[in-house]
């Protein structure tokens, strides 16, 4: 399995690494891995955004992003049983963030992106969508993909 990883300063050739392990060790299922996770994690912030429009927040949820976030920063870790969990986590979570929507009286069945409603039910369920994700970055414009990945890692330092 291959993967694109161009989120710090060792990237093979300035441009990203693009083998089976990255020049600074970490290993393509955990990239993959680590994508899935900021993908479900933005899948489960729109919930959060719908709840903060009902006038109330999800501590747990906004500590776990944070925390999910930094996870993800090179060479904080590299260890897939980690992200595993905490995509579980993060189905654990968003059954949560529904749970406060509705118990306010909102509603969320207009929030349809596959980021917020897709769920794993196997280990190997999640290692193949961790493969299918692939950064999630992916944006037919170079303009466009450059300023989302400078947003993603500008949020992951203010959560570092």
């Amino acid at each position: 399995m291959s993967m694109f990883c161009y989120q710090c300063q060792e990237a093979a050739k300035g441009s990203g690494c693009t083998t089976k392990i990255g020049v600074c060790g970490v290993t393509s299922e955990v990239i993959h891995l680590q994508d899935l996770f900021v993908y479900l994690l933005k899948g489960n912030a729109l919930f959060a955004e719908r709840l903060n429009d009902l006038g109330q927040r999800n501590n747990k949820f906004d500590r776990f992003l944070m925390e999910g976030l930094f996870s993800t920063i090179t060479n904080v870790n590299f260890t897939e049983t980690f992200f595993i969990e905490r995509i579980k986590e993060c189905f654990i979570l968003r059954a949560e963030l529904k749970k406060n929507i509705l118990d306010l009286k909102g509603n969320y069945t207009d929030i349809s992106k596959e980021c917020a409603i897709w769920e794993g039910k196997s280990i190997t369920e999640i290692v193949l969508k961790a493969a299918e994700i692939n950064g999630e970055i992916d944006a037919p414009n170079e303009d466009i993909r450059s300023l989302r990945a400078l947003i993603l890692y500008g949020l992951k330092g203010m959560a570092a």
